[in-house]
């Protein structure tokens, strides 16, 4: 009874931790993968404040000021070198999000007939162990 009683105090000290995660951040780091299509990507960055700040590709040598009015969200679009190729290896193409205030980042891979999005996490949520997981050959080559 006192085990249980233990584990349910210990369970419930995690609760505040858990909900305390945000989507939003200052600080944004995150790539890319191939579409079926290759298209430029879009960033979208949502601000409840006005809010300037950089997006960087330091492997593409890309940098590119934004600005953000309060309560609106913005797109920007990034360069189609930004989608790595269909080949394995180090493409050094991570996207780094910087802003003044606290911002929401949306990755978008926009294509005719499919597109990809996802909800980008910032920096001080993640951890520092990180798996990737893809799929190898064309799109062609997999299947239904």
């Amino acid at each position: 009874m006192l085990r249980g009683l233990f584990i349910f105090i210990f369970l419930l000290g995690l609760v505040p931790v858990v909900q305390s995660q945000s989507t939003k951040g200052k600080d944004f780091w995150f790539a890319y993968f191939r579409n079926l299509i290759n298209v430029p990507p879009d960033i979208y960055i949502s601000s409840d404040a006005n809010v300037t700040g950089t997006i960087t590709i330091p492997g593409l040598g890309y940098t590119q000021a934004i600005t953000v009015a309060g309560g609106t969200t913005a797109r920007f679009t990034l360069p189609v070198g930004a989608i790595p190729p269909y080949t394995e290896g180090l493409h050094q193409l991570a996207v780094h999000v910087e802003t003044c205030e606290f911002v929401t980042v949306y990755a978008v891979n926009p294509g005719n007939a499919s597109s990809d999005a996802t909800v980008v996490f910032p920096s001080s949520s993640l951890g520092i162990e990180y798996t990737v997981l893809n799929m190898t050959g064309a799109p062609g080559d997999w299947g239904d």
